[in-house]
């Protein structure tokens, strides 16, 4: 797992280096959800495809690619799911810290 771990976080820093981190959709905790289960639909039937691709095979390298990809975009979708948690946590504080002063 340790190992997946760190090929998730390689893939990562090299999409944000090149910049091929699309923007996100909006800071809408709904529209971020619907677009991570596209993505495991996705990934799923990208996986069903290559357990059928012999390992040499052109089409496997782009679906193993393909997997990367997604997989990249879920983990910034769930870090900005997170982010967005925090903003909630945070605002919320602040909105409480006001009524109080009232």
């Amino acid at each position: 797992m340790r190992a997946a771990v760190d090929r998730l976080h390689a893939a990562q820093l090299v999409a944000l280096a090149v910049r091929e981190v699309p923007e996100a959709r909006g800071r809408d905790a709904h529209g971020a959800e619907r677009q991570l289960l596209e993505h495991l639909g996705e990934m799923g039937a990208l996986l069903v495809r290559l357990s059928a691709l012999p390992d040499g095979d052109v089409r496997a390298a782009a679906a193993r690619r393909r997997l990367v990809a997604l997989a990249v975009g879920s983990a910034n979708l769930l870090a900005e799911l997170v982010n967005l948690a925090f903003e909630v946590g945070s605002s919320a504080g602040h909105a409480e810290e006001k009524s109080a002063a009232f």
